[in-house]
């Protein structure tokens, strides 16, 4: 199954680890998210100015931080 999670919700377990979805660029980092949330795969979502519209998104493998989609 799929589990979507609002930014929100994960920002206070990244915030108590000193890490930021803005700074998940790189499979290591996404590893590390990964771990603190127990996820296999990690979406990240960017969105336009105002918050309205995406205009890209990052999938990747959260066990190994193998980039497995871009868009």
């Amino acid at each position: 199954g799929v589990q979507f999670v609002e930014r929100g919700a994960i920002g206070k377990i990244l915030e108590e680890q000193k890490l930021s979805l803005s700074g998940v660029v790189s499979g290591r980092d996404a590893v590390q998210v990964g771990k603190l949330l127990g996820a296999d795969l990690l979406a990240i979502v960017e969105a336009d100015e105002e918050g309205r519209h995406a205009i890209g998104v990052v999938v990747f493998d959260a066990r190994t931080g193998e980039r497995l989609a871009a868009r």
